[in-house]
């Protein structure tokens, strides 16, 4: 009996280790990023792990660029930073939530113009343990795989 409740006790916190944990995955789609010659080219971006995500929403590109530190001060945990090529998906990171107030995403175009270039999420309303963000022509979104899966975007503004 002692054993099967160690076994339930074990099981459970797995599950909760799981549930508390979260993959983020990036999506280039194949005509996201053309250049001034018309070729499609890699994207290049950032993820962020923030306490906060105030400062994030307001900085420009150029200061998340060039003093990202300064811009973000203590509401920066964490940046990874990629390249992904067009038609690709990449894991990005696995991120524990209950470590991280929110996850903001930079994406960096050959031409910016007209285009959604940042994202973010409350860690708190990743819904399961995978969060998708897919990279189109017009810019970074959030996604999910069914319908009614589609997390709740903190910045949705070009």
């Amino acid at each position: 009996m002692k054993v099967i409740k160690i076994i339930i006790l074990v099981g459970c916190m797995f599950i909760y280790a799981c549930s508390s944990t979260a993959v983020i995955t990036v999506i280039n789609d194949k005509n996201s990023n053309p250049n001034y010659h018309g070729d499609n080219v890699p994207v290049t971006l950032k993820l962020y792990k923030l306490n906060g995500v105030e400062r994030f929403k307001e900085a420009s590109v150029l200061d998340l660029n060039t003093r990202e530190d300064t811009v973000l001060g203590k509401d920066k945990i964490d940046v990874s930073r990629m390249q992904i090529a067009p038609n690709d998906t990449k894991i990005m990171a696995t991120i524990k939530k209950k470590d991280i107030g929110y996850i903001g995403i930079l994406v960096m175009y050959a031409d910016m113009n007209n285009k959604k270039i940042k994202s973010a999420i409350r860690s708190k309303n990743i819904s399961g343990d995978n969060l998708t963000f897919t990279i189109s022509s017009k810019g970074i979104y959030i996604t999910g795989k069914k319908k009614g899966n589609i997390k709740k975007e903190l910045i949705n503004v070009k």
